[in-house]
């Protein structure tokens, strides 16, 4: 199951990045779609066992979309004065999201008897 959800979010995380880019500048690019791969499985990869392949397509779409805005933002000049470039924000924030969302997604709980 791990193997299935891995897969999927990879793929729903390429496609979605691939599509942003494909609406933003009117063509395709293999490069957003390999980074759509890599950012889809960011946001879920401590909890890749406990989620179903539903939960993964969402996350997988939400995790390339995050990374997207959140790569996108930092080329602003709001940006550069926080200095958000210093912090390696984009994985950051897909990190943060992902402690936060996967305690929502998760289809079980791990219980301590």
């Amino acid at each position: 199951m791990v193997l299935c959800v891995t897969n999927l979010r990879a793929s729903a995380g390429a496609m979605t990045w691939a599509c942003i880019i494909y609406y933003g500048l009117g063509g395709w690019s293999l490069d957003s779609t390999f980074m759509g791969a890599i950012a889809g499985p960011v946001l879920i990869t401590p909890y890749a066992g406990f989620i179903g392949l539903t939960t993964s397509l969402f996350f997988g779409v939400a995790g390339a979309f995050i990374c997207r805005q959140a790569l996108r933002f930092k080329f602003t000049d709001l940006a550069r004065r926080i200095r958000w470039v210093e912090r390696a924000a984009h994985g950051q924030i897909a990190a943060d999201v992902a402690g936060f969302a996967d305690g929502f997604g998760s289809d079980r709980v791990e219980r301590e008897d």
